[in-house]
Formats: C-alpha cells, structure tokens, sequence
C-alpha cells in the first residue's frame, strides 16, 4: 500500500492505494488441486505449494520466479528461507523442520528434530541469521547454528516456558513468545547471533470470556511490527497486540498498542490505545510510520498517528487495578482523518477486458509492514465466461496470460482451460440454468494455438504442456478430443524432435486412438521408425481397421506378413480384394517365386473366402503365374528377366 496525497484531500479522494506493481501469482484452490499459498515475512518470498509438497513455485521481488522440486509427497505447513536465501526450510511434522541447500541441489534434504520432550509440539521457527535458527514448541523455543556443508544442526541455547503461541520480527530481531496460562503474558527476547537477551514480561488482559474461563489471545489477533520513528537516531519497535478493551464512554471495542523501547532497558507496558467504532474483522498495516486499520465490514481503513500531539493520555481507573500496576497511563488515538477506503485498482490484459481487484475481500491477508496477499485473485476467465460476446476477450485473455509480460505458469492456464471446458460441457448438455459464453476446440485450435505457432511467440516446450493441459481438461469434463488438437502436439513434437515423448504419450495412452492419428503417425515413420509400430499398434486397438493394416503391410512389402494378417482373420476378414491389391504389388517387385507363393496363397483360399480380387484379376494374374512357372521348369536362371519383360 502507498501514502498519496495532501491530507486536506483525504476526505474526497482515497487515502490508500494499492501497489501499481503487485507481486503475482497463480490463484490456489486446495479444494481441487491442494495447492496453498505460504508468505516468508521476513523475505517477503511468497510459495505457492503444487503437486502435494513435490514442488514449490517462488516468487519474489529479489529475483526472478522459480520451481523448487522435492523429493516426496507431503502436508507442508511452513517454509522459509535464511537470509541469505542459501537454505530452505520445511515445516512438515510437529517434531521436526527439515533442510533443502539450495547450494548444493535442490531437493537434497536433511532434517532436524526439536530437542525439547517427547510431549513437545513444534508451533514454528524462524530464521535469525544466515545458519541461525529458531524452533518454538509448546514448552519453549531452542536456538540452533545450520552446518549445511556437514548437514547438522548445533543446538546454541534452550530456554524452557509455555508457549501458546510466537511472534518474529526480524527488523527488530524481536521474539515474543505468548503464554495464556494462567493469564496471557508476552515475553519478549532480543536475539542478535547467538545471544538472547530477555525482557521483562507483560500481562494483558483480553476482552470476553468469564472469570472461570478468561478469554485468551490467538496469533490471529496479535502482531509484531516496526514503527520507524526517526528521533536522536534511534527507531522505535512497537509491538502491536489486538487486545479488546471497552471504554466506558463509548462502549466501543479498541485495540492496544504495547510499546518496547530500542534500549532494552524499559521492558513492555501497554503504551497506546486506538479507538475504532467498528466491529468485526481487522488488518493491521505499517505505512509511511502511520498504523493503517483495514475494516472489512463496512469496507473502510482509518488511520493512526502514534506520535500525533492531539492524542490524549489516560490514567487508568482504580477499578482495573491489575492493568494500572502494570501500566500507569496509556495514550489514546483517533484517526487523524475520517474513514477512508483503499482506491479501486484493475488489472488490465490487453484487448480482452478488466479484473477488478476487489478491496477488502475476505480472502485478503495482512502481512507486515504494508502487504496484502489475495490468494484467490486472477478471476477474469470465470467473470467473462458469464457475459454475452466474450468469446473474443476470453481467447485474448488466454493470448495474453499465456504471452504477455506478466505471463502466468501452465498450472494456472490448466485452471483457465477447467472453467471453459466446464461451461462448455454444461451448455451443451443444459446442465447449467445461466446462459454461459461457449468456447469450442475450434475456437482455442484456431485463434489461439495456430496464432501462438503462427507467430512462434511461446517456446516449444512451454506450447506442447500447454496443449497437453488442454487435453487433460478435456478428459476431465468427458469432451470428446478432436483430431485437430493430437494432429497439433503431434505436429509441435515431430518438429521439435521430441519422439520420445511422444512415443510415451502414445504408449500409456494420453492420446486417444484414431484413424486419423495413426495415418499421421505414418507420415513420420520415415523419421522415427518405431513410429510404424504405433500406428500398427493403433490400427489394431481400434477394431476396424483391418484394410488400413493390410494395406500398411503391402506398402511396406511385407507379403508374408500380410499373407499371415488374412490367414489369421480367416472368413472374417473385411479388407477389400486382397488378391488384386497384394498379388500386383509382388509383381511390380519383380520376385518370380514370392509371386508363385503368393497366387497359390489365394488359390487355397479361394476355397473358404470369396471376392479376393477384381472382376478378371483372377484370369489375369493366373496367366502370369503359368508363363513364370513355365519359364522356372525349363530354365531356372532367366525367371528374373521373364518375369521382368512380363
């Protein structure tokens, strides 16, 4: 988010906006593919976890997108990077972070175990320094150096407490590790390399709840940040912690400000107070130095000024007296402006329409200082595939995501191929009651494949996943594939000399058989040899296809073969008068005893099967058989000449 503007227009123009230049990524749906987002505070790297744990997509503004793969399938729930981004680690089981050094090769991993008891869950770690590492269970956290070259991990220090939950902040390198027993207690530690230096706790009391069961903090309604506040070249670090309070003025619910000096030497006491009329769910952001409170319900921000001179100190009442021993006063905060929203923003690809960003969506999620991650942005395929005449748009759209600067992974363009094979498959069957744009295989073979080869825009082998996440979502909604799309993959790996692949997706059935298919497959045997029998392959899996591999078989002359082929289908055979056909291709061979073989072939059969050649075939291939057996009984040397004057 950005601070624009002079603060007189704040009540007739938007206070807030978002980045021009968001960090995106692919939507997640862990309903369908069981992909989820991860957010490194501290890298602001975001993960977006694919494939069950086998591959993790990083983005970040330091460097450019890439793929971590891993070496197995798993519940991942944490992952962070040291700071020096040489280490990742993975939070997979309570007990344990495993190690991937990203020196060495990715997805070579070691694994550490926490040393607290056996009784002991691992809540989360954080990364203090490049080898240096924290695990926090429920009773304690432990302080660990990485040896990534010897695959270890030295434990530094321990220190034993209840842990209900944590909280990192590594621009101040600032633990607070929160107790709620028997009331919620922070208990600060400053820890610089491998020293750690505690600070007094604090108590804070939570709104709620009864006297036989106080209502206690969650991570969800606490934080840590950093309020920079440039004086005598010092910075204030505030710790930000959501405890309700009711003012007895208003009755409203406000949220507290716990402050924790840079010296280390004051401890923590409640130090600030906002007052905010609203209730319901809240985000809390850092900008420019001023504390940003985002409102889903009514969809509003206001925004807080700790060090502003019309702020009021309070006393605390006798009546809340274990608040006031532990805090004599705090100051209380207004917005310094009335409430403002967050600007509408749109993303716009080009030529096929725009995707509102929608402010204040409930998937949003707050990070410090100032960001917000919407994992399920990038909705522009499922809104125009609802509208009328954006059949136009949505192929652009799909140009665009696939091509364009900001272009999105094959993951993300397999999800944008479900929603309009869905809609496709619920037109045409009426299984849907609301009118919905109709994109056809001729439609995305047409105006987007041919036009991506046309302009040789995409790299092969980023085009041939493409088309095969295509077909896969075709399959998955029952459509049936037409013979454009295989003639296409076919096409793009044949040219790219990528047989092998193709020999793969034939062989394990990926691309359906077909006629057609396989008289491409012919057209490149001359190429790729075993590409000849694959398309024998096929011919035989579909079942009626016995004159297409009889006539394979005669073209490639392969007499006995064929000869074999039409013993083996016997009275049953459909191939169209074998006699002519076989019996004309051995005489242009010139070979006078495979053409004597092959005539007594027929005659035998001629006994069971009928119609084996064209009218006065017969007569005439007879008559060349007398004259060459002629020719064999009176001098064997001149067949071969006979046979060829003949």
């Amino acid at each position: 988010m950005q601070r624009n503007g002079p603060l007189l227009s704040f009540q007739e123009h938007p206070a807030l906006f978002l980045d021009e230049n968001p960090l995106r990524f692919d939507p997640v749906s862990p309903a369908k593919d069981s992909s989820h987002v991860i957010f490194d505070e501290v890298n602001c790297d975001i993960f977006v976890v694919k494939d069950k744990g086998r591959r993790i997509q990083v983005r970040s503004e330091k460097e450019k997108p890439f793929i971590i793969s891993l070496e197995r399938e798993s519940d991942i729930k944490s992952l962070r990077f040291s700071l020096d981004r040489k280490l990742l680690g993975i939070k997979r089981t309570s007990r344990s972070v495993s190690f991937v050094n990203l020196d060495t090769g990715r997805g070579k991993e070691f694994q550490q175990t926490s040393k607290s008891r056996a009784t002991a869950q691992l809540r989360d770690f954080y990364w203090t320094g490049d080898s240096e590492i924290i695990f926090v269970s429920s009773h304690g956290f432990e302080l660990y150096q990485i040896i990534a070259q010897r695959q270890q991990a030295k434990l530094l220090k321990n220190i034993s407490l209840t842990v209900s939950f944590s909280l990192y902040c590594s621009a101040a390198k600032l633990l607070v590790i929160v107790s709620s027993l028997p009331m919620t207690t922070l208990n600060p530690f400053f820890i610089t390399g491998a020293s750690i230096v505690k600070i007094p706790r604090l108590q804070v009391e939570a709104h709620g709840g009864t006297l036989d069961e106080p209502s206690k903090l969650t991570n969800n309604d606490t934080l840590v940040a950093v309020i920079s506040i440039k004086r005598l070249y010092c910075d204030l670090r505030v710790v930000l912690t959501k405890v309700h309070f009711c003012m007895a003025d208003t009755g409203s619910r406000i949220s507290s400000l716990s402050g924790i000096s840079q010296n280390r030497k004051g401890g923590c006491h409640l130090s600030h107070v906002l007052v905010l009329r609203e209730n319901g769910r809240f985000m809390i952001n850092i900008v420019d130095n001023l504390v940003v409170v985002n409102s889903q319900f009514p969809g509003a921000s206001f925004i807080f000024d700790i060090k502003s001179r019309t702020s009021r100190r309070i006393t605390l009442s006798h009546s809340s007296s274990s608040l006031r021993h532990a805090h004599p006063s705090y100051i209380t905060h207004y917005p310094i402006i009335p409430e403002t929203r967050i600007a509408q923003r749109s993303d716009t690809f080009k030529g096929s329409g725009i995707l509102r960003v929608e402010p204040y969506s409930r998937n949003w999620i707050a990070f410090q200082p100032n960001i917000i991650i919407d994992p399920a942005v990038d909705r522009l395929i499922d809104s125009l595939i609802r509208r009328t005449n954006a059949r136009q748009s949505i192929i652009c759209a799909f140009f665009e995501a696939l091509t364009g600067q900001d272009a999105v992974d094959v993951s993300c363009i397999s999800r944008m191929f479900n929603i309009v094979n869905r809609a496709y498959r619920d037109e045409k069957h009426s299984f849907s009651k609301v009118r919905q744009q109709s994109i056809s295989q001729t439609d995305i073979y047409v105006h987007l494949f041919n036009k991506i080869r046309d302009e040789d825009c995409l790299s092969s082998r980023v085009f041939i996943a493409v088309v095969l996440e295509y077909i896969r979502s075709l399959n998955k909604y029952e459509i049936s594939i037409e013979h454009d799309i295989y003639d296409l993959l076919i096409s793009i790996l044949a040219d790219e000399g990528n047989y092998y692949q193709l020999h793969q997706l034939l062989q394990y059935h990926v691309i359906d058989d077909s006629k057609p298919l396989a008289c491409r497959l012919l057209s490149i045997k001359s190429k790729y040899k075993p590409a000849l029998q694959l398309a024998m392959d096929m011919f035989k899996r579909l079942g009626d296809s016995q004159d297409q591999i009889f006539h394979v078989l005669v073209a490639e002359n392969q007499v006995i073969s064929a000869m074999h082929y039409l013993r083996a289908l016997g009275s049953t055979s459909a191939v169209s008068q074998p006699g002519s056909r076989l019996l004309s291709a051995v005489k242009d061979t010139g070979d006078t005893q495979l053409f004597i073989t092959a005539f007594e072939f027929f005659q035998e059969r001629s006994r069971s099967v009928a119609n084996d050649f064209a009218e006065d075939d017969y007569q005439r291939f007879l008559a060349h058989k007398k004259k060459l057996q002629q020719c064999v009984d009176s001098s064997p040397t001149q067949i071969t000449s006979v046979a060829n004057d003949t």
